[in-house]
C-alpha cells in the first residue's frame, strides 16, 4: 500500500497516472491528513519505521524487513520533515559511487522495496 500525506501531494492530476504507467490504478492507495499521526498508529500496532535519506550512515541493506516495516521516502527535494525523521526506528541512506550524489525518489523507493522482497523470499 502507498500511503501519501495530503499535503504533499494531488491525485487529482491526470500526469500522476500516466507517469506511473496506470499503475497508480492497481495500486492501493491511501491519503492521510496527518503522517505523523499516522506513524503513531502504525507503530501502535507494532510496525517498525523506516526512514530514508541521503544524510544516514547507516546502510539499507542492515535493516531486517522481514519484520512489519513501513518505509518512509521523503519528497525529493526537501526530504523528510524533522518531525518525520524523529519518529522513525531506523534511518537509512542508499550508498552511491562516484559523481552522483542522490537518486531520484522512484529510483530511491524501487531500490530498498527489492531488498524487501529479496529478504522476505529468503525466509
Amino acid at each position: 500500500m502507498v500511503v501519501l500525506s495530503k499535503n504533499r501531494v494531488s491525485l487529482e492530476s491526470p500526469i500522476i497516472s500516466k507517469v506511473s504507467s496506470g499503475a497508480s490504478e492497481l495500486t492501493n492507495t491511501a491519503i492521510v491528513s496527518n503522517l505523523s499521526q499516522f506513524i503513531d498508529r502504525l507503530k501502535d500496532i507494532g510496525f517498525w519505521i523506516c526512514g530514508t535519506t541521503g544524510d544516514s550512515t547507516t546502510d539499507f541493506k542492515t535493516i531486517d524487513y522481514t519484520q512489519s516495516t513501513a518505509i518512509i521516502m521523503g519528497s525529493e527535494a526537501k526530504g523528510m520533515r524533522r518531525l518525520t525523521e524523529k519518529k522513525c526506528d531506523h534511518v537509512v541512506s542508499i550508498p552511491i559511487n562516484g559523481e552522483v550524489d542522490s537518486l531520484n525518489v522512484s529510483v530511491s523507493c524501487g531500490v530498498i522495496l527489492y531488498e524487501v522482497v529479496r529478504q522476505r523470499q529468503s525466509i
